[in-house]
């Protein structure tokens, strides 16, 4: 899981989401703010945050994520962490 990206540069760089090696039977993807506001979530596997909520940038900083999927063999991960928007 990447753990920095940059907002509205285009490129490969622009969204931030999980990349696999396989595609999960169940996806929930979710970011929030360092006070626990939720700010984005997805069911998609292929859909990444691009910086937004509500349809505004947020501002460059430190978010938490939430990532919870089932594998194709049915094992049930689950991660925390940070990402950081750079300027």
């Amino acid at each position: 899981i990447p753990n920095a990206f940059t907002l509205e540069r285009g490129g490969e760089n622009a969204f931030f989401r999980p990349e696999f090696s396989f595609i999960p039977v169940t996806y929930e993807f979710r970011v929030y703010s360092r006070g626990g506001v939720l700010l984005f979530q997805t069911s998609d596997y292929a859909t990444g945050w691009d910086g937004r909520s509500n349809g505004t940038l947020v501002p460059v900083g430190v978010y938490l994520y939430s990532l919870r999927l089932t594998t194709p063999t049915g094992r049930t991960e689950a991660r925390r962490g940070t990402v950081t928007i750079l300027p």
